[in-house]
């Protein structure tokens, strides 16, 4: 399993954490610049590899990611082993919503399927933080509640739309999350996001390189026309949908 790096401490993670745009959690720089001194020094830059799991389902959840660059999927799994993607968190939210909701486990086995950036603080600090701080507090409830809207949008679209919409508006969305073109994720990856066999996500792929909108090459897609991108894809549990409040 992919190992979590963390990365050398910084001169002032709170400037990189509020001011690197795009390099920022929306959440964090949302904060009155009280609430973020109160986080700032609990605040750890850490490097998530490509297929590094943070917790699978069950686990304890000791530590909230605030994701700067990249997707953290959350995983919903059957007792037969089939996997769907419920809601996918970039640096518009917060991995950990549990721990909000004064819970330990987590419901949903939690991914970085492709390299992603975050802060991380302990669980028990960020809860310290928040009996201090009823901003805090009320930003990620916000934030728990955008996180079940996109739960429900993403029931609706398994159930309502194509798996060409569906592949579009998920390759969208990781895209704007790395401010790249450039998804470095298979089709059986995929597959597993959008509950899908990958034959499905493979003949969806072919459409969108036949409508000239992406070119695959050795397990990346490269984005070619977002626009066209866009016409076929649907909105469903876009993660920059849930804006920070």
């Amino acid at each position: 399993m992919p190992a979590i790096r963390t990365r050398p401490d910084r001169s002032d993670r709170l400037r990189a954490a509020v001011h690197s745009s795009p390099s920022r959690n929306e959440l964090i720089a949302s904060l009155p610049e009280s609430d973020r001194r109160l986080v700032a020094p609990s605040m750890e830059l850490v490097h998530l590899h490509a297929a590094t799991v943070l917790w699978q389902q069950g686990d304890p959840v000791r530590h909230v990611y605030f994701p700067i660059r990249g997707l953290v999927s959350l995983l919903g799994t059957t007792p037969d082993g089939e996997v769907l993607q419920v809601a996918a968190v970039g640096r518009l939210g917060i991995v950990g919503i549990p721990v909000i909701l004064e819970e330990d486990e987590s419901p949903f086995q939690v991914v970085a399927h492709a390299s992603c950036d975050a802060y991380r603080i302990r669980a028990s600090v960020l809860k310290a933080v928040c009996d201090r701080s009823s901003t805090m507090e009320h930003m990620l409830l916000r934030a728990a509640h955008a996180q079940l809207v996109m739960i429900g949008d993403v029931a609706l679209c398994h159930r309502f739309h194509t798996a060409l919409q569906r592949l579009s508006r998920c390759l969208l969305a990781y895209a704007a999350s790395t401010s790249s073109d450039t998804v470095a994720l298979t089709q059986e990856v995929l597959g597993n996001i959008l509950g899908s066999p990958r034959t499905v996500i493979s003949r969806a792929a072919n459409q969108l390189q036949d409508l000239n909108a992406i070119q695959q090459r050795h397990g990346r897609l490269q984005i070619v026309d977002r626009l066209r991108m866009a016409q076929c894809a649907c909105a469903c549990g876009m993660p920059e949908q849930h804006t920070a409040p």
